[in-house]
């Protein structure tokens, strides 16, 4: 599955997944996931907000991993996608998506045309939101 890779600010990022997957990968009564990053293993809570429309994964030691790994060097720390993919009952690996090379511009999320439209389900209901409030703002002038 391909998961939003983006940061919260002053070194802080968190991994968003689509709703369709989480009700998919992820069974209600687990409470922590394993990402395997190579050598390294990673145990990250999921909060009940996870299954209620914030599909997020944040973690101190995988925003570390992900500032490391992923984000550094990169301007703007700009959103990429990365492939999660399952390697046992509650474990999944990170990595780039196929057909992605090392270079920076080919996984930008950009440029992933399977990421190009992810917008997670608690955003784009706050894209809804927003958008009639924005109107009647423009239609009072």
């Amino acid at each position: 599955m391909l998961v939003r890779a983006q940061s919260k600010g002053r070194g802080v990022y968190q991994l968003l997944l689509k709703a369709e997957d989480v009700r998919r990968h992820f069974p209600r009564n687990i409470s922590a996931i394993e990402f395997k990053l190579g050598e390294l293993r990673i145990d990250c809570e999921l909060t009940p907000d996870f299954w209620n429309g914030r599909p997020e994964i944040s973690d101190h030691r995988l925003c570390e991993w992900l500032e490391f790994k992923v984000f550094r060097g990169r301007p703007y720390r700009k959103p990429l996608c990365l492939e999660m993919t399952r390697t046992g009952e509650n474990s999944f690996r990170l990595e780039l998506p196929s057909g992605c090379d090392e270079s920076e511009s080919s996984w930008d999320i950009d440029r992933v045309a399977a990421c190009t439209a992810f917008v997670p389900p608690a955003m784009a209901s706050n894209h809804r939101q927003r958008k009639p409030q924005a109107a009647a703002a423009s239609s009072a002038d």
